[in-house]
């Protein structure tokens, strides 16, 4: 998933394929009723649970998660043991944030009716929230047992692999999910996301088309096209669907992280610094780091740049990539070369056959002189890197390592 830019570092665009919480996927219906309407309907007919169902949904639809907790619990005060109120509460604890409250409300429904196939999904994917994962597989996997569930659990069940490396196994219910139901916006966009994470970009881009066209309003599904575009090196292409979804979902956190890194390639300092600043303030998760240290080495403010660095390191000391950018950021300035070396190491502990912390020590070596070990370590990146960005990058720093040692012996 990573493009190559100038330099060691490699900027990744988040495409809503890696790293993301998981979605809803279409659990919520689509009315032509206002909420406006629902309002009305729930005053003319309080004792109606179904009434308060449809109101929590309305009320989750535009995002007032509180309103939307408050009309389910009046319809379970109408009617304790409705299994689907209290599926439709853990659905809206969820997206309102509250996970640990999510979980009762699912077991809550489970107790009511243990075969509930939408119960056991929904409990899955509140698992899946909270890295659960063991916990939510199963839970997925008791739903398609249980079954039918709709096809919104094999989408989950293939998200939850996919993340974990499975796709072949993710592909396989994605395509399932798509039998039930065409134009699943969420089974399409989840194959995108398989053929991008094989780095098939042509084939993520042709996926990520379906899903825009099945839903053009999802936030997601735009993001995710601008992401196959930008790895395909269409830039231009790619912005538009960045703005259009930070457009429809202002709190998205990455299709700013995106597009700060449209505005980076563009050397739109400014722009860029104010969007990946953004992405870290609306979601900690996303790592903007290097990224920001790639933009002020842009501009020549290297010591800031060699701050962003540290400060990662210091909320992450046992974070290889944190370990990885200051070491290479300390071995092109050609300074600190102990320190550097001390710090890929401790990468490598981690992570012995990673081919970028391999290229990063050749490089080190190569800065500190160390020219032999240097070939060894880069022959080895490119070895392991296939067909990555890192190839390319540990190929070039190899060149330069054979041109010193010939000029050495002679």
């Amino acid at each position: 998933m990573a493009v190559s830019v100038e330099g060691k570092f490699t900027c990744f665009v988040h495409s809503g394929f890696h790293g993301d919480p998981p979605r809803p996927c279409d659990r919520v219906g689509n009315f032509d009723r206002t909420v406006e309407e629902l309002e009305e309907a729930a005053r003319l007919a309080p004792a109606w649970p179904l009434t308060a169902r449809w109101l929590s949904e309305a009320y989750t639809l535009v995002g007032r998660y509180e309103d939307a907790v408050n009309a389910v619990d009046a319809g379970l005060r109408l009617n304790p043991i409705e299994t689907r109120l209290w599926v439709q509460k853990a659905e809206v604890l969820l997206r309102g944030r509250q996970p640990a409250a999510a979980v009762q409300a699912a077991l809550k429904a489970i107790e009511l009716e243990p075969t509930d196939a939408s119960a056991h999904n929904v409990l899955g994917y509140v698992y899946h929230d909270l890295g659960r994962t063991d916990d939510a597989e199963a839970a997925y996997r008791k739903a398609i047992e249980l079954g039918p569930s709709g096809n919104s659990v094999y989408v989950n069940l293939a998200n939850l692999l996919r993340e974990r490396g499975g796709l072949d196994e993710a592909e396989a219910l994605y395509r399932k999910a798509l039998e039930l139901e065409p134009d699943k916006a969420g089974a399409l966009h989840g194959l995108a996301t398989v053929f991008f994470s094989r780095n098939e970009f042509v084939e993520a881009e042709n996926w990520s088309r379906k899903a825009v066209e099945s839903d053009p309003n999802s936030a997601v599904n735009l993001n995710g096209l601008g992401s196959a575009l930008f790895h395909r090196g269409q830039i231009n292409d790619a912005e538009p669907y960045f703005r259009k979804a930070l457009e429809l979902e202002p709190g998205y956190a990455e299709p700013h992280f995106n597009l700060g890194l449209v505005c980076l390639q563009r050397q739109h300092w400014s722009e860029a610094e104010q969007l990946l600043l953004k992405a870290a303030q609306l979601d900690p998760r996303v790592s903007v780091e290097r990224q920001l240290t790639l933009l002020y080495e842009g501009q020549g403010k290297f010591d800031q740049a060699e701050a962003t660095l540290r400060q990662w390191l210091a909320r992450a000391p046992d974070n290889g990539e944190a370990c990885n950018e200051l070491s290479f950021h300390l071995a092109e300035r050609a300074t600190k070369l102990d320190e550097a070396l001390a710090l890929i190491g401790r990468a490598l502990e981690r992570a012995p056959e990673n081919p970028n912390y391999l290229d990063t020590l050749g490089w080190v070596q190569f800065k500190r002189g160390e020219l032999d070990e240097a070939e060894k370590a880069l022959q080895k990146a490119i070895e392991l890197a296939g067909r990555t960005p890192t190839r390319v990058t540990a190929r070039e720093h190899l060149k330069k390592v054979q041109e010193k040692k010939g000029k050495a012996t002679k």
